[in-house]
């Protein structure tokens, strides 16, 4: 019996397959689960939700005596009534598994990781819009991962490297406690309530609120202490490519997909030393011409 499935049957709760490296060990806890949950729930049941005819065969799926096809792995994760981005994460696993050269796995570990980002990142409620209407009050919570973090204002705004005043700091504080973005323990000591947070889209989430003007502010703040950044601790590049408009909305996807990759792949830091900011911008710098 695997760990995961000792707690879910401790804890009542269905194995999340983002705990899971191995499709083989999830589809079994899964089983399991549903079993402990209704003796009715067998393999023959199992494989006709997923409609296999074989009634045997996710039972060797899961003593790793078989294995899915993606297509089969896509009806599995239907059954196990998967929300999109876990279905993918488990799809990517069986892909993973059958990975032919390096340069599948990568394609699959990328697949993987935006999946990741997808399930562990909740959009942040409109009710919290005002989260997102002072550049810095995002970046103060994040502060709060560091192990060094102190709550008080004078150490954010050192921190910052004074470019939220200690008065900012203050009220940011005040807003992300209101709002119960985070809380104090018993220890007097941060905890973040949601570790990834998103906007949505900014077209329909927040009409009250000027994403743009929070991306011209970050963007101030960066030509204030850009040059006192050393090179190896920065990078900065700019890319200018011609292109025919009609694929920009194809190329905000792709950079869409980078960030969830990016994120994906840090969602397991344990040990985070300092905060950095990612920017992935596409702005049309010229106008379109005649066609």
């Amino acid at each position: 019996m695997s760990v995961t499935e000792s707690k879910g049957a401790l804890m009542n709760l269905a194995p999340r397959i983002i705990d899971y490296e191995n499709y083989h060990d999830f589809v079994r806890d899964f089983f399991h689960f549903k079993k402990a949950q209704s003796k009715t729930f067998s393999y023959r049941r199992f494989a006709a939700l997923a409609g296999i005819k074989s009634s045997n065969f996710l039972q060797l799926v899961m003593k790793n005596q078989r294995r899915l096809s993606p297509e089969m792995a896509g009806q599995v994760a239907k059954a196990m009534k998967l929300l999109k981005p876990e279905a993918d994460y488990f799809v990517a696993l069986v892909h993973l598994e059958q990975s032919a050269n390096a340069e599948q796995t990568m394609q699959y570990d990328k697949q993987k990781k935006i999946a990741i980002r997808k399930i562990i990142t909740k959009v942040v409620p409109s009710e919290k819009s005002k989260y997102l209407s002072v550049w810095y009050f995002p970046l103060i919570r994040e502060l709060a991962f560091l192990a060094d973090f102190t709550c008080e204002p004078s150490w954010i705004s050192k921190k910052l490297k004074g470019l939220v005043t200690p008065t900012q700091a203050q009220e940011a504080i005040e807003v992300l406690s209101h709002l119960k973005l985070w809380k104090l323990n018993a220890k007097n000591k941060v905890i973040v309530e949601e570790v990834f947070m998103d906007t949505g889209l900014e077209s329909t989430t927040y009409q009250d609120i000027s994403i743009t003007q929070i991306h011209k502010e970050n963007l101030l703040a960066w030509t204030k202490i850009i040059d006192t950044i050393p090179k190896e601790d920065r990078e900065l590049g700019m890319l200018n490519i011609p292109i025919h408009h009609g694929k920009i909305p194809e190329f905000k996807k792709r950079i869409q997909h980078f960030q969830d990759e990016i994120i994906g792949w840090l969602q397991d830091e344990k040990d985070p030393t300092q905060i950095v900011q990612l920017g992935t911008y596409l702005v049309p710098i010229s106008t379109k011409s005649n066609s």
